[in-house]
């Protein structure tokens, strides 16, 4: 499946998504967030921590943006579900 940046939107409104998302570079705004960022001409997602410190080990690369966000869109399911069980 090929997804665009309008069909994730979709998906994270859809499964209430989007508070755990952060389209850039991580900066303060990017607590507990999966984040997507361009980096030259691969795409990158990274999940970070309550600090927004980006979690080294989740950092994953991709040669299109919808390999990515059909990652990112895997990650938000992960956050979404570990911070409702900690809440």
């Amino acid at each position: 499946m090929t997804m665009d940046r309008i069909e994730a939107m979709e998906v994270l409104s859809r499964e209430g998504l989007e508070n755990y998302a952060h389209f850039g570079e991580p900066d303060s705004d990017a607590a507990d967030k999966v984040c997507l960022v361009q980096r030259g001409n691969r795409w990158v997602t990274m999940i970070t921590d309550e600090d927004a410190v980006v979690y080294h080990s989740t950092i994953r690369g991709f040669p299109s943006e919808s390999e990515a966000l059909e990652d990112m869109i895997d990650g938000l399911r992960v956050v979404k579900n570990a911070q409702e069980l900690s809440d």
